[in-house]
């Protein structure tokens, strides 16, 4: 259920991504007002898959954590 909601959350991520890829490349191209629609045309499937890769290595972090902290507990009680 939590990849599930990863993958279903990738809207919010990509929407935070998006702008933060497009103000890293601002410096590097320039403010040219006609290009920056081409420019986020272009950065849009980036985000969109960069909020996938985030929002699925959080939660398999989060899963594998939650997996090892009972195995951690039961050997520091022993």
């Amino acid at each position: 259920m939590m990849r599930n909601y990863a993958l279903t959350f990738l809207a919010v991520t990509a929407r935070i991504l998006v702008p933060l890829l497009l103000l890293v490349q601002l410096p590097l191209r320039g403010a040219d007002p006609g290009s920056m629609g081409e420019l986020a045309t272009s950065v849009i499937p980036i985000g969109q898959t960069l909020g996938w890769v985030v929002n699925l290595v959080v939660v398999e972090t989060t899963i594998r954590r939650r997996r090892r902290l009972p195995e951690a507990r039961l050997a520091a009680g022993q």
